[in-house]
């Protein structure tokens, strides 16, 4: 179940949004395992959705090119 756009559901949506695991990448010291789904969720825009994955694909290949900190 996804929580209610309201209340507790919000702040939780919200906190989620402004989380930048990229950000949290840089700090790992140690190889790290990221699985991320090929498909869209049915329902979803699929254009919209190709388009995220295409970026989300060419953000991580850049972040795995970064030398470790």
């Amino acid at each position: 179940m996804r929580p209610s756009p309201l209340g507790l559901g919000a702040e939780t949506l919200a906190a989620a949004e402004s989380f930048d695991m990229f950000a949290l990448y840089e700090q790992v010291q140690s190889p790290v395992l990221i699985i991320a789904g090929t498909a869209a969720d049915p329902g979803a825009d699929q254009e919209l959705m190709a388009t995220y994955r295409h970026g989300l694909r060419r953000d991580l290949e850049q972040a795995a090119s970064q030398p470790p900190i």
